[in-house]
């Protein structure tokens, strides 16, 4: 049955752009072929291929030289397939001060013309495109949907210059499940055909039930947008010679990250990416030392790639406590078992007597030959090794029910081409979600995005839903669409006074004659008793708005924690307010919040013990002016943050 199934899945051996390998590294540097990586993600600033500010010192004026040169340096000799992450922001063309890059772009046609351009030059030896990098954090200075309205340009612009264009979600640091969740309700949806994340670890040990619990909830998250078949990559993973890991507990973190994630083949982990070629100046994550001599992690690379490219996962032995992988090639003519310690101990592994020989290669491609007899004597170590093995072995080994994939690897769906136009909702400043008050009419402004060469009559439309999806209010507009344009649209919907507070669906719709069928999508908006602020920790509104200097604390993906923080608020008028916060401590610690108005008495508005959880508080008797919230404790973590005014 193994070998039957096996035998009907796709094959793996494509190269060029299209290359299945799950291998990769972030920038090339020379050699780093050897180690049998296939993909290289590059740009950005840290290579040429393709950094804005590089090609296009000038708007419109396009200098490649340094861009094609490192294409013909790493394509063949290396035999590195690219993949380009399009940005930062080129200086000339930031919205930021002194030409800050991480900052989007004053007009978004400019960062449409670069990817025209980008993918067009390299069309057929490129076809995936990395929309930003990390812009859930201060790698984009910019809300989210700023970021949803880059990456529709990118997707429109890049299959607009290559049909076979393909397009991946900027990596997010961490698993950001949060803020691909706004990005989906936003309308990303249909723009993108790779999902990327970067699940960094910290410590000597790879955690990987976290990494599941992650990875099932991005799942989650992306088939309740209608993306059960995008694959995902981790365009990013790593660990720092810097932060106390040693140079034998990159080695070994660096196999079962890779690993640990391609094993995840059910989620759809199609690719790995390790962050980085070469430590650059002391950060030590290379599998280079920065006087280009290899560390050990260098070899551990080569010998994870020699012993698994070509097989695909097809289940997890029940071993106890030891991770152990099986791996089968799909010609059924060998499979891999690939194994190691969780902790920094080893374990006996539990294996049954086999008939016949088999191998044992350990993590720096050592070779031992062990008898079938020997099985139940070997044992895990923290360093994975490979044991080779027939697969008519290994079906002797996997339980009954083992889930048997046929596919080998995951690709990206084909999607229809996506028309390139569509509506944009603004959301205020100082906010991230779209807030109605009840009983009030609420002004809801679109832009109307154009990219297409001939310009278009449109109607855009937003509706507001109740329970069974029953319309509540809703407004359109019909406008016309000039081409390679943005045009601003104002619509009102009021309201009902008994509605619900909390959060309720809207959705957006643009038809043109040319194309009836809607751009449409459907985002949640909450309807509350009086005006809202609204924010994910770690946000950009987060940081640029509210959060104050002098702060104790550090963040990670939509979440801030630590000792102590404080956020300031401009109370505009004599009221109430409804706080409403996603708050804990790590281990169910001690923490607090409290509040001031003057910045020096402080009142405690909340107290306790106890791990993330919904909570709730209301001030009262508050005047026009400042209102500051501090959190305190022992490592505090704050996931969102609602706020209401209430007269």
């Amino acid at each position: 049955m193994l070998i039957s199934i096996l035998l009907s899945a796709t094959t793996v051996n494509a190269a060029g752009p299209d290359d299945p390998s799950p291998f990769g590294i972030v920038c090339p540097w020379p050699k780093v072929g050897e180690t049998g990586a296939r993909w290289v993600r590059c740009g950005a600033g840290a290579t040429q291929l393709v950094d804005w500010g590089a090609v296009e010192p000038e708007a419109g004026r396009f200098v490649w030289d340094g861009a094609d040169s490192e294409l013909v340096k790493w394509d063949k000799p290396e035999g590195l397939t690219p993949l380009p992450i399009l940005a930062y922001t080129a200086p000339w063309a930031s919205s930021g001060l002194d030409g800050d890059r991480a900052c989007p772009p004053r007009d978004l046609r400019d960062y449409a013309r670069f990817v025209r351009e980008s993918v067009a030059r390299y069309k057929g030896d490129i076809r995936y495109w990395e929309v930003w990098n990390e812009e859930n954090i201060e790698f984009f200075k910019g809300t989210i949907p700023q970021y949803v309205d880059m990456l529709k340009i990118a997707s429109i612009a890049a299959r607009q210059a290559d049909p076979e264009a393909r397009v991946v979600f900027g990596g997010t640091a961490g698993v950001d499940s949060r803020f691909i969740e706004r990005c989906y309700e936003l309308g990303t949806g249909p723009y993108f055909d790779v999902m990327a994340v970067h699940p960094y670890q910290w410590g000597r040990t790879f955690n990987d039930g976290w990494n599941r619990d992650k990875m099932t909830r991005l799942r989650s998250v992306m088939d309740r947008f209608g993306g059960a078949r995008v694959p995902i990559w981790c365009t990013e993973i790593g660990w720092s010679t810097g932060e106390g890991v040693s140079n034998e507990d990159q080695a070994r973190l660096l196999v079962q990250a890779f690993v640990g994630n391609l094993a995840l083949k059910d989620l759809g982990i199609a690719k790995v990416f390790w962050f980085c070629v070469k430590d650059w100046g002391g950060p030590g994550h290379g599998i280079f030392a920065d006087d280009g001599s290899r560390k050990p992690a260098f070899e551990a690379y080569r010998i994870v790639t020699r012993e698994l490219e070509g097989t695909v996962p097809v289940g997890r032995l029940d071993t106890g406590d030891v991770r152990c992988h099986a791996f089968c090639d799909l010609d059924g003519q060998r499979a891999v078992l690939v194994f190691w310690s969780p902790t920094l101990e080893p374990m006996p592994l539990a294996l049954p007597k086999l008939g016949g020989e088999f191998t044992v290669v350990d993590l720096n491609g050592r070779e031992q030959r062990l008898t079938g007899e020997q099985l139940p004597q070997l044992t895990a170590t923290p360093e994975p090794s490979y044991l080779r093995l027939p697969p008519e072995a290994l079906a002797a080994l996997l339980p009954a029910d083992a889930t048997l994939r046929p596919a080998a690897y995951w690709s990206p769906p084909d999607r229809p081409a996506t028309p390139p136009w569509w509506p944009s909702v603004q959301i205020p400043e100082g906010t991230s979600r779209l807030c109605f008050v009840l009983g009030e009419t609420r002004e809801v402004s679109v832009d109307l995005w154009n990219l297409g060469a001939e310009p278009q009559q449109a109607t855009v439309t937003v509706s507001l839903l109740g329970e069974q999806d029953r319309v509540l209010a809703a407004d359109d507009r019909r406008c016309p669409l000039p081409a390679d344009a943005c045009t601003p649209a104002l619509l009102s919907l009021a309201v009902p006074p008994g509605l619900a507070p909390g959060l309720t669906p809207m959705v957006v719709s643009l038809r043109t004659e040319a194309d009836p069928r809607p751009i449409e999508y459907r985002l949640a908006v909450r309807v509350a008793q009086g005006p809202t602020i609204e924010f994910l920790a770690n946000s950009h509104v987060e940081r640029s708005v509210y959060l104050q200097p002098g702060h104790e604390s550090g963040c990670s993906e939509s979440c801030r924690f630590g000792k102590t923080w404080t956020y300031a608020f401009d109370v505009p008028f004599a009221c109430e307010a409804e706080l409403q916060m996603l708050l804990g401590a790590h281990l169910a610690g001690p923490f607090a919040v409290r509040y001031s108005q003057d910045g020096n008495e402080w009142k405690t508005l909340l107290d306790g013990r106890g791990d993330r959880a919904w909570r709730q508080a209301t001030l009262t008797n508050l005047q026009p002016g400042k209102l500051y919230l501090r959190f305190a404790g022992e490592n505090v973590q704050l996931d969102e943050l609602v706020l209401t005014w209430v007269r």
